[in-house]
């Protein structure tokens, strides 16, 4: 079966973090950060608008306001107020979240895949290619 941008874009890596004492287990796609959402970010950091950076964050995190769940986040054990209910991974329900939360999350989700570069690959079956193959050739 042929590689495809689903298997790449959707491998997902489990990963327990710790904020002010708890933990956090969070499920995230690494391979959903993209060259258009690094830019984006970029852009609304160097706008210093606060609102612009925050939502370019939020957007990395949970996906497209109209696609909830397509982000870098696929599930965590996040509870409401009442401890019972799970937070959805929305855009509209982040934005009630504390930005530097969300700075935290995305932090820490990086860092796990600075210590895990293996996170970035599918977790698929690789068949090593014949020494040859691969290289560029003239």
């Amino acid at each position: 079966m042929p590689l495809s941008l689903n298997n790449i874009s959707n491998n997902a890596v489990r990963a327990t973090f710790h904020y002010g004492g708890e933990a956090l287990e969070v499920e995230y796609r690494p391979n959903k950060i993209t060259r258009k959402q690094i830019a984006r970010m970029d852009a609304a950091a160097k706008s210093d608008d606060l609102f612009m950076q925050l939502d370019a964050l939020t957007l990395i995190l949970t996906g497209p306001e109209d696609e909830p769940g397509t982000g870098l986040l696929k599930w965590w054990d996040m509870l409401e107020l009442d401890g019972v209910t799970p937070i959805p991974i929305t855009f509209d329900r982040f934005t009630d979240l504390p930005p530097g939360f969300q700075y935290w999350l995305f932090s820490s989700i990086a860092e796990d895949v600075n210590r895990h570069p293996e996170a970035l690959a599918t977790q698929m079956a690789v068949t090593p290619l014949p020494p040859g193959n691969g290289k560029l050739s003239h």
